[in-house]
């Protein structure tokens, strides 16, 4: 998927993984899950959302929010954003530059103080302790106010920026583009994207790099296909061999004996499965224990 590692759960805020269905024309499409807890824990699966709307929603998000304005009032933007920052930062400066004034001059008060005057001594020693602690604050918060300013981007960077907007549809169409540069574009616009799923429904929050976040919703279709047409020898053939295999057995064994399933091409264990339910023919596990039969951990 184009968000694989950067999108997140809306109901438990962690990382969604990223699997993949092959279709029977052999193209794949992704399904975004949360199962960190089934993983762990045992737990049920938390949620899963198909991928392939998913990601057509954020492409056309891109295409149309990534243009030249849009660019130009994120860099005006930014711009003020800095010119504050740098007005903040003055601001902070000077606190740190009075607290370094009142420290030193405590500490001449407490050395100009002669050694018999012990009680005054304490008390201006005290008092410059609180000083150098204000001082020591006041360095961390500039410290801290400092870390989290951005730069400015200079000219060239701008123009460069500018240039890619005005081409990032052409790009992002062009037949060189692979999938793998398409994924480090969106990781280089966009911060997370929060998918939370109810029913069919689902709400899409995309947050970009420049903090701005945009609400989409996206509804998973229903599945409005007609069951796939299996022949009767083939289901006779499942019933026959369900009294003494399992699923995957089974499906090893048409496929040796050369059956083709209509839309898969081969048979797996969750075609089988579903052909089981389906044509409501008991399972190996479920014969096991109608007869009395316990699993290994119960006995």
């Amino acid at each position: 998927g184009l968000l694989q590692g950067i999108v997140l759960c809306g109901k438990c805020g962690k990382n969604l993984a990223t699997t993949y269905k092959r279709k029977s024309s052999g193209d794949c499409t992704p399904i975004y899950l949360c199962n960190r807890d089934q993983l762990d824990y045992g737990k049920a699966l938390c949620t899963t959302i198909p991928g392939a709307g998913i990601d057509a929603i954020v492409t056309e998000i891109l295409l149309r929010k990534v243009t030249p304005m849009a660019v130009d009032a994120a860099i005006s933007v930014q711009q003020e954003i800095v010119k504050r920052a740098q007005e903040a930062d003055q601001l902070l400066r000077r606190q740190v530059e009075r607290a370094q004034y009142d420290a030193d001059l405590a500490r001449r008060r407490l050395m100009s103080v002669a050694p018999e005057n012990r009680l005054v001594a304490q008390t201006l020693e005290h008092e410059w302790n609180e000083k150098l602690s204000l001082l020591e604050q006041a360095r961390r918060d500039y410290d801290k106010k400092r870390h989290h300013h951005h730069g400015v981007l200079d000219s060239t960077k701008q123009e460069a920026l500018s240039s890619l907007a005005a081409d990032f549809a052409d790009i992002w169409h062009h037949a060189a583009t692979s999938y793998q540069d398409k994924k480090r574009m969106i990781r280089l616009l966009i911060e997370d994207v929060t998918l939370r799923r109810n029913g069919y429904q689902v709400d899409v929050s995309i947050r970009f790099k420049t903090g701005t976040v945009i609400q989409e919703c996206f509804r998973v279709p229903s599945s409005g296909q007609k069951p796939t047409d299996i022949s009767a020898d083939i289901i006779q053939k499942i019933e026959h061999m369900a009294s003494g295999h399992t699923a995957g057995e089974i499906a090893t064994k048409l496929n040796e004996a050369g059956a083709i399933h209509p839309t898969r091409g081969t048979f797996d264990t969750n075609a089988i499965v579903y052909l089981l339910k389906r044509f409501n023919i008991p399972s190996l596990k479920q014969r096991l224990r109608a007869s009395g039969y316990l699993s290994q951990q119960e006995v």
